[in-house]
């Protein structure tokens, strides 16, 4: 049994987009338990008009939607997984980062350090979420707001655009990430 809480706390992290030049905000909440000396912590993601999103729901639609598809299916049967990445919302939108045999095995993600925060149903080995993801040749996108199948991100001298029907999500390459960016 839990009693007792914090308050919710803005956590300054990198967060999907929500609209043109707009983050989403985390904020977090410590649940203390009674008998024992565990605790939880509760998050939550909020937009500028304090509207809340379940990542975790949006996270498990768009893999479901994901492996409704072609390309979804075909992962199922690979024995290596892309790492999945939510960079925006209102439209979803997952960026699919092949894996680096020579850097991980199954499981592993990535394998960067990059602070990976897996969300969605773990079935499907989760998505992480943010603005700033790793980067590796024959990155897809794909959109399950959108119906957008996955599709190859093209890229020339670094930088992509995506096009969203409210604007679009920019992306450039930096090393080993990609920032993303939203107009």
């Amino acid at each position: 049994m839990f009693t007792g809480c914090s308050n919710w706390k803005t956590v300054q992290s990198d967060e999907p987009w929500i609209g043109p030049k707009e983050q989403l905000v985390e904020q977090q909440k410590r649940h203390a338990a009674v008998i024992s000396a565990t605790s939880y912590v509760e998050t939550r993601w909020l937009d500028k008009s304090n509207n809340e999103y379940d990542l975790n729901h949006i996270a498990t639609d768009a893999q479901t939607y994901l492996y409704s598809t072609s390309t979804g299916s075909n992962l199922l049967k690979s024995d290596t997984w892309p790492w999945k990445a939510i960079v925006s919302i209102r439209p979803t939108v997952v960026l699919l980062v092949p894996s680096d045999p020579m850097k991980v095995k199954r499981g592993d993600l990535l394998g960067m350090n990059h602070p990976v925060r897996t969300i969605g149903n773990a079935k499907y080995g989760g998505c992480d979420y943010g603005s700033v993801v790793f980067y590796n040749e024959g990155m897809k996108w794909y959109s399950p707001d959108l119906k957008q199948e996955p599709s190859m991100v093209s890229f020339a001298e670094g930088k992509a655009e995506i096009q969203l029907p409210n604007g679009k999500l920019r992306l450039i390459v930096r090393g080993e990430v990609c920032k993303i960016t939203r107009d």
